[in-house]
């Protein structure tokens, strides 16, 4: 009877991410790089797919979309995680000025994050996750869940006039 119990404790606790996950502290974090890596572990341990770049400047978090995180940390304890939803363009993007215009009203009518188009002419939708040395696993899943449905959103209300930008 034990064993069951434990069994079902076991998959109880891989199913919602640990029975109480541990906040992601980076209060003694100095360097971003550093952070990044404890970001990477932390994203995996809650149940995200989680690699991080070679440079450990940024995570690559798969979550139903791919997201690439940066994590910025400061000695003031205003700690942040950039979260990009990034959408694969053209090249030609980069100097569409029709496209600039799509990009401006989208920044103009949303508040949730910030949109630009990037050198390589790829859509990028920037969001800001701010705290204070600690993280918590439910603040950062409410927040990629918000991501996700504001880009969502954002797709759903411009995709005739992003349509004959991005694949």
């Amino acid at each position: 009877m034990k064993k069951i119990l434990l069994a079902s404790l076991s998959l109880a606790c891989l199913i919602s991410g640990g029975l109480r996950a541990a906040d992601l502290n980076v209060a003694d974090v100095r360097k971003d790089e550093d952070a990044s890596v404890l970001l990477r572990g932390w994203a995996a341990d809650i149940g995200y797919t989680a690699t991080i770049s070679d440079s450990r400047k940024v995570v690559f978090l798969k979550d139903g979309l791919d997201y690439m995180l940066a994590i910025k940390v400061s000695a003031s304890g205003i700690d942040r995680v950039i979260i990009y939803n990034i959408y694969k363009g053209k090249p030609s993007n980069a100097s569409s000025r029709e496209l600039m215009a799509i990009v401006r009203e989208i920044n103009m009518s949303k508040n949730v994050c910030a949109a630009y188009v990037d050198k390589d002419g790829d859509l990028v939708l920037r969001f800001v996750l701010s705290f204070d040395d600690r993280l918590s696993p439910k603040l950062f899943r409410n927040q990629i869940d918000h991501v996700k449905a504001a880009s969502q959103n954002i797709l759903d209300e411009f995709s005739s006039k992003l349509d004959p930008y991005y694949e």
